[in-house]
């Protein structure tokens, strides 16, 4: 249970990021 927990908490959260972190770079892509 709290693996699912975890699980359902934690991959949403990488998704995120991961996608926050691409947009950033091409940000500073642009701005350099």
């Amino acid at each position: 249970m709290i693996i699912w927990l975890t699980h359902f908490i934690l991959v949403p959260s990488s998704l995120i990021a991961s996608i926050t972190i691409s947009q950033w770079t091409a940000i500073s892509a642009e701005y350099t």
